[in-house]
């Protein structure tokens, strides 16, 4: 069995479906972002999300939630049932490749361009996972130091240090 979404005129660059299979989420190139309804194909919530195109959606493991994040360098998160945004993250400096749910309360996001920078997310406290931070402090020297690295991967922890 196949289902047609939309009226094959969409220009979507990422879709998902939830994990319990009842939605199905899509990112347009316009900004706006598409939830469906998986059973019969229908539109249930279209809005505007985004400044320039959206380059990622995901669902949260337990289907309660979502992301968004493209070119704005934003990562938002939305509750299914009434598609209020519940949060905004802001830590990439250019536009965001890909956001993944690791579990309900732990995000990964990856940027793309001269970035290049990979940030988890405990969205449990909203702030850039400590973990990743004392990582990139234990593996600074190596990064800055390491003649066996290339130039642009000695700054995949730039911004992640603390003190």
């Amino acid at each position: 069995m196949s289902r047609l979404f939309g009226n094959g005129s969409l220009t979507d660059e990422d879709v998902h479906f939830s994990p319990d299979g009842k939605l199905l989420v899509s990112a347009g190139l316009d900004g706006s972002i598409k939830l469906w309804r998986t059973s019969n194909g229908t539109l249930l919530k279209s809005f505007s999300a985004h400044k320039g195109h959206i380059l990622s959606v995901n669902f949260s493991p337990n289907s309660q939630l979502f992301t968004s994040a493209g070119e704005d360098a934003i990562i938002k998160i939305w509750q299914i049932s009434d598609g209020h945004l519940l949060h905004s993250l802001h830590g990439h400096k250019s536009a965001i490749r890909n956001v993944i749910f690791i579990n309900d309360h732990l995000l990964a996001s990856a940027s793309a361009g001269l970035e290049k920078t990979i940030i988890l997310w405990d969205l449990q406290d909203m702030e850039l996972n400590k973990l990743l931070k004392q990582g990139c402090n234990w593996v600074y020297d190596y990064l800055k130091n390491s003649p066996k690295l290339k130039e642009e991967d000695r700054h995949i922890c730039d911004g992640q240090l603390t003190d």
